[in-house]
């Protein structure tokens, strides 16, 4: 498999889709036999500083409910689980804003965030926290009719957390290639009358363009 890998690795960096730099950095990450490593040096490639890795580096381990949240968002959180991922996510790197930086940049702002994780006052942790469910409750979305039921649709992959934690059952998020990602709280998507081009999973699944 890890051959596979990087031999794809090798044909995006011919082709000029990844810098030498990128592809060296790919290669080494593939190579990692150490699951969390390996998790931990592909998002610091690819996104500099997020949850997974900020934790990871600050205290060598990563909790369950940091995985939960990475594996199927933070909607799934509640309580002091939704504090603690709220606050590595007021530190982590806006997904979009990085997206055009360099390598050494994000490692640089994953430092940073590293620093303020182990040092930042206990009030200031609060606000950081209060200030970022804040902004994830209002974040902005349209109503549609999604297969005929009534739903917030946002472009946000923050949108699910939003609408649960705002109390609703259900939302959609729309991606730029205009997949439509639909997900439940709780009940599954037939029950809720919302039938899905791809089911995922009972309470998640696509709807193509």
């Amino acid at each position: 498999m890890i051959g596979d890998i990087l031999a794809l690795i090798e044909q995006a960096r011919t082709s000029g889709n990844l810098s030498n730099e990128q592809a060296s950095l790919m290669e080494f990450a593939a190579k990692i036999e150490d699951k969390d490593e390996q998790v931990l040096a592909n998002r610091a490639i690819s996104r500099g500083a997020d949850p997974f890795a900020i934790q990871f580096l600050a205290t060598g381990q990563v909790d369950d409910h940091i995985r939960l949240a990475h594996v199927q968002g933070p909607g799934s959180l509640t309580g002091s689980q939704r504090d603690d991922w709220l606050f590595l996510a007021r530190l982590s790197a806006d997904e979009h804003a990085s997206a055009g930086e360099s390598i050494r940049d994000r490692l640089l702002t994953l430092k940073s965030a590293v620093d303020c994780y182990t040092s930042l006052p206990v009030k200031e942790r609060q606000m950081a926290i209060d200030d970022m469910e804040l902004e994830i409750k209002n974040l902005p979305f349209d109503v549609e009719e999604v297969r005929g039921v009534e739903t917030q649709v946002y472009t946000s992959d923050l949108g699910f957390a939003s609408a649960y934690w705002n109390g609703l059952e259900h939302a959609a998020v729309r991606q730029t290639d205009g997949l439509l990602f639909v997900g439940s709280k709780g009940t599954p998507l037939d029950v809720l009358g919302i039938a899905v081009d791809k089911v995922l999973s009972p309470q998640f699944g696509i709807i193509f363009p």
